[in-house]
């Protein structure tokens, strides 16, 4: 079975920064951050690729994500201290 998420699409819009400057933001909607588990202000890096398309990379989920599956397995039958 094919993952629909893989071929799910998306369209962002472009905006203008907040900030007074001429820079532009990708502004990406819930929906494609609650699919993701991207959160507001996760780092975000990007790559333009050769055909002109953007290849992003959420470095702050990676790292989330990495410590979540480091945390060790705890069997609830022992103490969690010494008596």
């Amino acid at each position: 079975m094919e993952n629909d998420m893989e071929n799910k699409a998306y369209t962002f819009d472009v905006v203008d920064a907040e900030d007074g400057s001429e820079d532009k933001m990708l502004q990406f909607t819930d929906e494609f951050l609650a699919d993701h588990d991207w959160r507001v202000d996760d780092v975000i890096s990007f790559d333009i690729q050769e055909d002109k398309s953007i290849l992003l990379k959420n470095k702050t989920w990676e790292v989330r994500n990495e410590s979540i599956s480091k945390q060790v397995p705890l069997s609830l039958d022992q103490p969690l201290h010494d008596s």
